[in-house]
């Protein structure tokens, strides 16, 4: 059982990781645009 929980944790902290990323991935992305306008 305690494996089990472990293994959950792992996959738990695995999937926010690649949320995380996907998010800052997108933040950067959007503040660029943003920006664009600026920058010109």
């Amino acid at each position: 059982m305690l494996i089990f929980y472990y293994k959950c944790q792992s996959v738990v902290l695995l999937l926010l990781g690649v949320v995380f990323e996907i998010v800052a991935l997108f933040t950067l992305k959007y503040q660029k645009d943003e920006m664009a306008p600026f920058a010109t």
